[in-house]
């Protein structure tokens, strides 16, 4: 899968919150996105691109401690701002 070890840039657009703000809707991930969960302290199960006309989306499902979570990222240009 190409996205798993290239460095562009993705937008959170839902999913898991933490109280620090360190990942929630509209986090902004300038770096190659299997490895963005992981140093959060998420276990990835399953990673899958979808393709909606010219935009590229990645849904990842991850856990932690016994808890999944479903995320949902949106691969932008450089100029783009996540909101």
């Amino acid at each position: 899968m190409r996205f798993l070890g290239t460095e562009e840039i993705w937008c959170l657009l839902g999913g898991r919150e933490e109280k620090s703000g360190s990942i929630g809707p509209g986090t902004r991930v300038r770096k190659i996105l299997k490895n963005f969960p992981q140093r959060k302290g998420f276990g990835i199960l399953w990673m899958v691109v979808r393709q909606a006309g010219d935009l590229e989306y990645v849904e990842v499902w991850v856990i932690k401690g016994k808890t999944r979570y479903n995320l949902l990222f949106q691969k932008i240009s450089p100029e783009t701002t996540c909101s």
